[in-house]
Order: structure tokens, then sequence, then C-alpha cells
């Protein structure tokens, strides 16, 4: 159930969230690091950003850093990219 759910989920991503999360892996980040990896500006970041914190799929566990919270997506990630 879980690999369905996760499946269709990374399925309803856009492309440019598939790469942000692609960009995040699977442990806390820098967003500064994250906009590097993409060559994208903080603001267009964090539009992004917002969208998959509504969706649950990452936290920002304090300022200034980002991490998917969803167990094993990381896995999801690196299989269906």
């Amino acid at each position: 159930m879980d690999d369905f759910v996760y499946r269709k989920i990374w399925e309803g991503l856009s492309n440019q969230d598939k790469n942000v999360l692609l960009a995040i892996t699977d442990s806390k980040i820098q967003v500064g690091d994250v906009c590097k990896k993409l060559n994208m500006t903080s603001a267009t970041f964090s539009k992004y950003r917002e969208r998959l914190l509504n969706r649950g799929i990452i936290r920002s566990p304090q300022h200034g850093y980002v991490e998917i919270i969803l167990p094993r997506f990381n896995e999801v990630i690196k299989y269906y990219s």
C-alpha cells in the first residue's frame, strides 16, 4: 500500500517539485545549498518549498533548512527519477 500511495504522490508532483526533492535528498539540507544545486533563486525556491510543505512531504526543522519527512520517500524519489 505504501508503495502505491507514494507513487501517486510522486506522479502528482510537477517536474520542478521533483527536481527540488532530488536536490534535498533524505537529510536535512540548507536552503542555500538546494538553490545552488538547482541554479534557483531563493525567491523561486520559496514557491516550491511552500507547495511541498503544504503537501506534507518536507518540513523546515529550523530556519534555512528543509528535509523530507515521509518515511522511505527518498527511496521512491531515487526509484522513479
